[in-house]
């Protein structure tokens, strides 16, 4: 193995580690000050408070990545040492979160059926992603820099999910004050935010990829598909069906949500608006 290989393995397991440490040292002492042993609901908040951190994060190196101009100037090729260094952080969550859905499938918790399968789900998702990091250390080219900055772009849905299921856990913790009800204004913001960027992060930022591959090579749009190379339609592809697939979810509870009654439908449509994706270890 290279070196480059070790030192990005190393800096991933680095990461994940860290990742561990903020959720038993930082978080659940923060949530739960005066007990050691949580329950697996009480330690979803501290999972939630983490994936909120590494959200942000992730977003801003996304970010960072995708606005700098020189990175538009070769779609496929352009290279990022902010990149490099900042998938690495998301390499280490997804380690870190992989563990933290196994151990929950490990509990003795009874979970129904169609909850299990929807972890298992989540497995096939983690292994997926963690393959295509992997693949990124071998290679190590700057192939794919932008197209892995959208990546992270993805986590901002994740912002708006898991500081609403902090807020609604609260409850459960010795910080109740913190908890904000279900039917509150609040919430109700944060499922609208949800959509939006979900829609925005996870079709539109994809889809404009291929406006500035098409631009590149002075194309119309229509013709960028036969140009571009086979593995960037294959990465595309499969991350725009991923998330066509999770999108499948919201929009049958949503339907499920409006659907019931006709005397109700303002309730019921502000309910909807509420839910946002489904975690890992949510039941």
């Amino acid at each position: 193995m290279r070196m480059g290989l070790l030192v990005d393995v190393a800096v991933t397991l680095g990461w994940a580690a860290l990742w561990t440490a903020a959720n038993l040292f930082v978080a659940r002492p923060w949530w739960f000050p005066s007990k050691n042993k949580l329950t697996l609901r009480e330690a979803q908040v501290a999972e939630y408070t983490v994936g909120l951190i590494h959200a942000v994060i992730s977003t801003g190196i996304g970010a960072m990545v995708a606005t700098d101009p020189s990175m538009r100037r070769d779609v496929i090729w352009s290279s990022s040492r902010v990149f490099g260094w900042g998938y690495l952080v998301t390499m280490g969550y997804m380690v870190y979160d992989f563990v933290l859905i196994l151990q929950a499938l490990a509990n003795p918790t009874p979970f129904s059926k169609g909850e299990r399968a929807l972890q298992w789900q989540y497995v096939a998702h983690h292994i997926l992603v963690m393959s295509a990091g992997f693949y990124k250390m071998v290679v190590r080219t700057g192939a794919g820099d932008l197209f892995g900055s959208v990546c992270l772009l993805l986590e901002a849905t994740n912002i708006p999910h898991n500081l609403r299921q902090m807020l609604l856990s609260a409850k459960l913790t010795e910080r109740p004050w913190i908890h904000v009800p279900e039917s509150s204004p609040a919430m109700l913001l944060l499922g609208v935010c949800f959509l939006l960027m979900y829609l925005m992060c996870r079709f539109v930022l994809v889809l404009w990829l291929f406006v500035l591959y098409a631009a590149q090579i002075q194309v119309p749009l229509s013709q960028v598909f036969s140009n571009i190379p086979y593995k960037c339609t294959i990465g595309t592809s499969m991350l725009l069906a991923m998330n066509a697939y999770w999108m499948k979810f919201i929009v049958a509870k949503i339907v499920r949500r409006v659907r019931p009654s006709t005397t109700s439908n303002v309730r019921n449509v502000k309910t909807c608006l509420l839910y946002t994706s489904p975690s890992p270890r949510d039941s």
